[in-house]
C-alpha cells in the first residue's frame, strides 16, 4: 500500500454563524491511496542488486474535508466528501545499492543496509475524482466540479532497505 496527498487547502472559518468569534481551522485533502500486488525478479546476492516489478491493484482517489481546533490541531469532525477507484497495473524497476553490511555471529546472515532506487508507471482506468479549487462554497450551499479521466501515474523514489 501506499498514500500520496495530490493537494490540500486550509482555511480558518468561524465555529458557526451564532458564534463568529471562535474559529477553527478547516483543511481538505485531495488524495490517492494504491493497493498493489507486487511480483519482483531479483537477485538475492550481490552489492547492486537490480529488480523489475509488475504490479496489479487498485487506485482509490478521495477528497476529505476536517474541521481542526485552531489552538492544538485537535479533530472536531470530518467527512469524505467524494470519492472513487479504479484498477491498475504497472511495471517498474531499480536497483539496490548495499552502502553498509555488518557481520552476526554463528550461520546468521549479515545485517546489510542498502540505498533503493526506484521507477513506477501505473496504467490505472477511469476514475472520478475533485481537485485543488473543485468544492464551491455559495449561500449555505456546496458543489462539487468533477474531474474524470485516467488514473496513470509514474513515480521516483529512493528509499532504504535493510537485510537481517
Amino acid at each position: 500500500m501506499s498514500w500520496l496527498q495530490v493537494g490540500s487547502e486550509t482555511r480558518k472559518e468561524p465555529f458557526s454563524t451564532t458564534i463568529p468569534d471562535v474559529t477553527v481551522d478547516v483543511q481538505t485533502e485531495n488524495s490517492l491511496a494504491q493497493f498493489m500486488l507486487l511480483f519482483r525478479l531479483q537477485p538475492k546476492q550481490g552489492s547492486i542488486r537490480p529488480y523489475a516489478d509488475a504490479l496489479f491493484g487498485l487506485h482509490y482517489l478521495y477528497t476529505r474535508t476536517t474541521i481542526k481546533n485552531a489552538s492544538n490541531d485537535e479533530e472536531v469532525a470530518s467527512t469524505t466528501n467524494f470519492d472513487d477507484n479504479a484498477a491498475a497495473y504497472g511495471f517498474g524497476g531499480g536497483a539496490m545499492i548495499k552502502v553498509y553490511e555488518h557481520p552476526r555471529g554463528g550461520t546468521s546472515a549479515p545485517v546489510q543496509l542498502f540505498i533503493d532506487l526506484q521507477f513506477r508507471y501505473l496504467i490505472g482506468g477511469e476514475a472520478e475524482y475533485l481537485k485543488e479549487g473543485s468544492i464551491r462554497r455559495e449561500g449555505g450551499t456546496v458543489t462539487y466540479e468533477v474531474t474524470e479521466s485516467n488514473t496513470n501515474i509514474a513515480v521516483a523514489r529512493i528509499g532504504v532497505a535493510v537485510n537481517f
